[in-house]
């Protein structure tokens, strides 16, 4: 669970282009003993963009994650999505996007190995009025398989606050 701070630096509706920076506190929700997370506090830098072409879309996110334990190494990640949008009601109502999406990740440290990941997904508005959005999608290693590096089913749940309450045009 992260808590961040986004920042659009270019919004271009008429070319559909956005670029934005975020900076976000990770908070250590998960079970370290597990392979759940580092069990430490971790900052984050992003550098994200978008770019839509009709009902298709590119989008990704640049960033570097730097964690407050010590020993930890800092890593830098690449996160670039290619989907489509299928919506109701002209593109005001729900709205269905799958897409394929391409991890890499690289920890700065001795003998330390970029690795890719590629992840098909859906995400879907509940919503009608696409403030609220949920994803699912498997991660599947395509390098550096073993140890903690196995496929994994994953998922996000944004709620977009300022459009809306939770239950709001559901």
């Amino acid at each position: 669970m992260g808590v961040a701070w986004k920042q659009n630096l270019l919004a271009d509706v008429d070319s559909g282009t956005i670029f934005s920076a975020l900076g976000e506190v990770v908070l250590p929700t998960g079970n370290y003993a597990r392979g759940l997370g580092q069990g430490t506090w971790s900052f984050e830098t992003h550098a994200l963009f978008a770019q839509i072409m009709g009902d298709w879309f590119l989008q990704g996110d640049v960033f570097g994650a730097f964690p407050a334990g010590k020993g930890l190494a800092n890593e830098a990640h690449g996160n670039f999505a290619f989907g489509r949008t299928f919506a109701e009601d002209e593109g005001w109502g729900r709205a269905w996007s799958p897409q394929v999406e391409l991890l890499t990740t690289h920890e700065f440290a001795p003998g330390a190995k970029l690795q890719w990941d590629i992840v098909p997904q859906l995400q879907v508005s509940l919503s009608t009025r696409q403030h609220v959005l949920a994803s699912f999608g498997t991660r599947i290693p395509l390098n550096d398989r073993g140890g903690d590096r196995q496929t994994q089913f994953v998922f996000y749940l944004i709620w977009d606050w300022y459009d809306g309450g939770l239950l709001d045009a559901w």
